[in-house]
């Protein structure tokens, strides 16, 4: 395989990377137009926020698509929500909401009291688990993406944040 003068031969690994980049970018931007629309393009539709009901008590776990600068935003690396050692974060594989084994985490492959994904007019967009059987399931190549990358993205939620969702 030869490319022409002006492309650079890129390692298969890192063109792949940047593609995978370029299809989480137009996820991500997709269910944002997504949540705007139904908003009737009205501005805090775009927050897309992640709740379980544990119990009966609907817990908040954090805004997905908040600035990782957001306090509340699961992408603050030093917040409650994007911290791996808070017990409310997605993040922490110790806590009920980030492990593997949780029925309330969305890592758990099989769990049945995943996360939903709403905005806060209360719309749904979808479960927020790496349950693949699970109907009415957050985009598949999104949440694909999420739950194998997952180990990677705990180690620093604010960095995987400004490389993929930006």
């Amino acid at each position: 395989l030869t490319l022409p003068a002006s492309q650079p031969a890129q390692p298969f690994g890192a063109a792949l990377e940047t593609h995978v980049i370029q299809l989480m970018k137009t996820s991500i931007k997709h269910l944002l137009l997504t949540a705007a629309l139904a908003g009737s393009f009205a501005v805090h539709a775009a927050e897309l926020l992640l709740f379980v009901d544990k119990g009966g008590d609907h817990a908040f776990l954090g805004c997905f698509s908040c600035s990782r600068y957001n306090s509340s935003s699961i992408w603050n690396t030093y917040g409650q929500y994007g911290s791996r050692y808070s017990t409310k974060s997605i993040w922490n594989e110790f806590s009920d909401y980030g492990s593997s084994y949780s029925s309330y985490s969305p890592w758990n492959a099989y769990a049945q009291k995943a996360p939903v994904l709403v905005d806060r007019d209360g719309k749904f967009y979808g479960y927020f688990t790496c349950n693949r059987y699970r109907s009415k399931r957050v985009s598949a190549e999104l949440m694909d993406f999420l739950c194998e990358n997952v180990g990677r993205i705990r180690e620093d939620p604010g960095s995987f944040h400004d490389k993929y969702f930006r």
